[in-house]
Formats: structure tokens, sequence, C-alpha cells
């Protein structure tokens, strides 16, 4: 069982919800530890001795093993439309939210977790893989700032569900997957009753899908590959932070 539980994990850590990870495990954490107490069948008897060698102590801590995630964090953390920005590194681009109203915009990357210059070693990696976890890192289209080399914020995505494809038939051409966020994930569940979630994730959360243009086909697999580079590593400290839930029965 924990097999498969861990296999599970890895699998939702490489998917486009991989920053939901921590945030939905430590949200059913507590449910799940209750229900296992609470089980009373042959059936459920032999899962909770399952849990109880997988664990060793004959004890399920009362929060998950991992960095915890709140809702108020993320909405702390979370960049919003009409936001200005700092863009070190951007890439100019042609957006059109409407037909017949082509705009240029920047695109840049924002919300990355940064690394605490006070530490060093393993836990300097093990606060930035927590923070990775608490940061929203978005793709962003900025309009042009006030000052050099800012921003204000016109639309976004969250990084980890962009999937960036540069066009095969139009190769200046970057498609952009858009995704809701994890917040707005968190909310649905907490106003979902037992049964109707996927109805409602279904329902409510409605992706999205931009066509950008870039002025040469060389800037559009720029922009793509900033994506890709970005990505990989934030899954990566996405994955060291969820650790725990990854160590063998034998470690616990």
């Amino acid at each position: 069982a924990a097999e498969v539980g861990q296999a599970g994990l890895v699998e939702n850590l490489q998917g486009m919800w991989c920053d939901a990870v921590a945030v939905l495990v430590g949200w059913e954490w507590p449910h799940a530890r209750r229900a296992i107490w609470q089980a009373g069948t042959a059936s459920t008897a032999a899962a909770v001795q399952a849990w109880l060698q997988i664990l060793h102590t004959g004890e399920i801590s009362e929060q998950a093993p991992i960095p915890a995630v709140t809702e108020s964090v993320l909405r702390s953390n979370e960049l919003r439309e009409g936001t200005t920005v700092s863009l070190d590194q951007q890439v100019t681009c042609s957006v059109a939210f409407a037909k017949g109203q082509e705009r240029r915009v920047f695109f840049a990357i924002q919300g990355l977790p940064q690394a605490d210059s006070a530490l060093q070693g393993a836990a300097a990696q093990a606060a930035l893989a927590t923070a990775a976890t608490t940061t929203v890192a978005s793709v962003v289209l900025a309009d042009p700032g006030q000052q050099s080399n800012t921003g204000v914020v016109l639309s976004l995505a969250p990084l980890l569900g962009a999937n960036p494809e540069v066009g095969r038939s139009h190769p200046r051409w970057l498609h952009v997957h858009v995704r809701p966020h994890v917040r707005g994930l968190l909310k649905l569940l907490k106003g979902s009753s037992h049964g109707t979630v996927l109805m409602s994730i279904g329902r409510q959360l409605v992706d999205g899908h931009w066509v950008l243009s870039f002025a040469t086909p060389q800037q559009a697999q720029y922009a793509q590959d900033m994506v890709v580079q970005h990505t990989a590593r934030l899954r990566t400290l996405h994955g060291e932070a969820m650790l725990p839930m990854l160590m063998s029965s034998r470690s616990l």
C-alpha cells in the first residue's frame, strides 16, 4: 500500500498540478488519519495494521511530515494583475485577448523561490525546497512600466502548468497552457461537499490558452526554454520538499 501511494505521489509531482501536491497532502492528512482510526471493519483494520507497520511507532502524526502550506500564505504570495514587477529577464511578444486587439507585452517569469543567503549547504537547499511550496511561480505577460525594466502584470499563468510549445507550422508562435491557481483548487475543495468535488472541479476550474507571437523563431524558442528550465528546477524542489512522504518504510 505504501509503495502504491508513493508511486502515485511521484506521478503527481511530474504533472501540471505539481505545486498542489504539498497543499493537498496537508489538507487531506488529518481527514485520512481520522478515517483510519475510526474504521472498524476487518478490511479497514488490516489497512490500519499496514499503516502501523509502515510507521513503526504505532502512531500517525496529526499533521503531514512536510512543510505546512495554507491558503493565507498562498494568497499573500500570489501575484495579481495590475501589480508592477521588476523584469530582469524578459522577451517582447504580441498577444490578442480579443479579436483585432493585438498588443505588445513583455513575457517573463515571476515568483520563483529565493535562496536564504544566511544559510549554506544542506540547510540552504532544504529551506529553498520549503520555500518552493509556498511561492506562486508564474509566467507573466506585462505591459511596460513607468520605470526601466519594470512591467505592469496584464495576465499570468502558473509556471508548473504552462507546458509551452513552439508552433510547428508557425515557429514564431508559442502556445502556453493557462491552468487555474492552486488557491482556487483549495477554495473549491473547502467549499465542496463529499462526493461532489470532481463535478465542481470540472465546472469551476476552467483552463485557458495563450498564443504568443515573437519577432523571430529564436525568441519563441528562448521563451520556451526559459519556462522549461525553471519548471524542471521547481519540480525538483517540490520533490525534495516531499521527501518525508517518499521515504521507505524502513526509514520511517
